[in-house]
């Protein structure tokens, strides 16, 4: 069983809805993890970020937060396909 908490380094900081290099290698290095892990879902990946995420240094609309977290989503698939070739 996949446990998204692999996810908590990045998502429980105020920023990780920035582009900060520091947030996208806490979130890379977590997904370069997860991927290989059976069961896997981006789908769930996502969901989980959206419930367990800390609240933003710089506030979004619902909508700009559903965009960040449907990139993020995005990301995961193209690794997903990359990693079962």
């Amino acid at each position: 069983m996949i446990m998204y908490e692999i996810f908590d380094g990045f998502c429980q900081l105020p920023t990780w809805d920035t582009s900060h290099p520091a947030d996208r290698e806490r979130f890379r290095s977590a997904l370069l993890d997860a991927v290989h892990m059976p069961g896997f879902s981006p789908e769930a990946m996502g969901a989980y970020i959206e419930a367990n995420c800390a609240e933003l240094i710089w506030p979004k609309s619902e909508d700009e937060l559903k965009r960040v977290i449907a990139g993020l989503v995005e990301e995961a698939r193209a690794e997903l396909l990359r990693v079962q070739g």
